[in-house]
This record gives C-alpha cells, structure tokens and sequence, in this order.
C-alpha cells in the first residue's frame, strides 16, 4: 500500500505538466501568501501575473531549445504567446502603475535576451539576473499588486528565495554544460555545495533567529532530502541519470522548498492575526 503511495506520487510529481504549470506557481507564492494579512487576494490579478510568468516559460523553454537543438523557431506559437505576454503586462500596468510594468517588461526581457540575438544563458549576466528577478522582483511584484506597497519584512522573506535561484541556476548550467558526462571538478562541486549551504544558511540568518527556530528546522528536514539528491545526481557514478530526470528533480525541488516557505509564511501570517 505505501508502495503504491509512493509510486502514485512518484509519478504525480514528474509528470511534465505538474512541473510546466506548478513551477511558474512557485515564483509569485510567497508573496501572495504574505500580502494576505495586509488585504484580501485579487483573483484577477494574481491569475493574470501567473499567466505571465507561465507564457514567459515557455518562451524561454522554446527559445532555449531552439539555440541548443538549432531548429528553426515556429513563428505561430511564438507570436501568440508574445501577445497574451504584452497584453497581461498592459492590464497589470493599467491595474497597478506604471513601475509594475516596467518590471514586468524588464523580466521579460531578461528572459529573451538570454537567447536572442546570442545565447548567453550559461553565462554570469544571466545568472544573475535571473536569479535576483526570479528569486526577488517577482516576489516583490506578486506582494505588490495585491498590497499597493512593499513592506520590509517581505525584503527578509526573499532572500532565501534569492539564494535558491542562485542554486538551481547554477546547477542548471552546469546541467547544460553536460557536466553529468564527466567527473564534477572540485571547484563546480564546491560552488555548488557553498549555494546549497545558504539556501538554508540565509533563512536561518534573516527570518528564524531566534524565534522561527522550530520552522527553519521544519524546512531543513522536509527540503534536505531533496537537495542532497541534487548533489549526489551530479556524482560521476550517477552519470546514467538522464539531464530531464535532473532538471525534474531541480523543479521539484523548487516546489516543495517554496511550498514548505510559504506554510510558514501562511502560518506566521495567520498567527499574527
């Protein structure tokens, strides 16, 4: 019976379409969650920026396998989701201000010029940028049109999600980079290591000393598992892992990290109120 269980989750959480639609879920969650003690979620809202983030997955999935795999890029696909793409930052420009839209435009862009007109996905500039707007801005953004301010706690809440990104686009490059067909070199494995350590170094630091210590210990036990996996896929004898079944395990990682923050994110709002 548990046997079955696990099997049945096994297969609920690779399966590429709770990966495709979760994982664009993951980056606006706990700043929706956080700005529910300050006002009531605006549905529209929050389903149009979802939307974004969604259509700008796909455009870097369908970018990014065009430069890697050198096919010719389907213009239909790529016009339609441009639009919807322009026509949810309008609304969310029009609805809020201004300054939203020139983040969402920004973000955008980011995830374009990684692939257009060279690609530079593998690069420190886009490790950088993805990571902060990824890890940050979005966070910012999904607080904001729910609140109409930032508050300074939710700056201490982003951090960690920074520090994640940080992880899961290095390890992404590295996955690019087809480490997995040779020995890990010692510094990759150790920069790795050093991102992963304060993935949980950083949550500990700004959020939980010393009165979230029973959280922050609740989100180390539940997440570590997963992360130490991480690592241990890149080990030379794991070479006969396939790069999907790693970057599924990224994303699900991803997930259950950003998940298990934002039940605690939930719980200190619902505690406070």
């Amino acid at each position: 019976m548990i046997q079955m269980t696990l099997q049945t989750m096994r297969k609920l959480f690779f399966n590429p379409l709770f990966l495709i639609f979760v994982s664009p879920l993951t980056l606006i969650l706990l700043g929706t969650v956080l700005s529910i003690q300050y006002s009531s979620i605006t549905i529209t809202s929050f389903l149009l920026l979802y939307l974004f983030v969604l259509l700008n997955q796909f455009l870097e999935k369908i970018l990014a396998y065009h430069k890697k795999e050198k096919q010719k890029l389907r213009l239909l696909p790529i016009i339609l989701f441009e639009l919807l793409n322009v026509l949810s930052i309008l609304y969310l420009t029009l609805s809020s201000n201004f300054l939203i839209g020139i983040l969402l435009l920004l973000y955008s862009l980011v995830i374009h010029l990684q692939y257009i007109p060279y690609n530079l996905s593998l690069s420190l500039y886009s490790l950088i940028l993805t990571t902060l707007f990824k890890g940050g801005i979005l966070t910012y953004l999904s607080f904001y049109i729910q609140t109409g301010f930032i508050s300074r706690e939710l700056y201490f809440w982003s951090f960690p999600l920074i520090a994640l990104y940080g992880f899961i686009g290095y390890y992404k490059q590295l996955l690019e980079l087809n480490i997995e067909s040779r020995y890990l070199a010692k510094k990759d494995f150790l920069t790795l290591n050093v991102l992963l350590l304060s993935i949980y170094i950083v949550p500990f630091l700004s959020l939980y000393v010393p009165h979230y210590i029973e959280n922050w210990i609740f989100l180390l036990l539940l997440s570590s598992p997963l992360a130490i996996t991480l690592i241990l896929l890149l080990k030379e004898k794991k070479a006969a892992y396939s790069t999907s079944i790693k970057m599924k395990q990224i994303n699900l990682f991803q997930i259950v990290f950003i998940s298990l923050l934002s039940i605690i994110a939930l719980i200190k709002v619902l505690s406070s109120n």
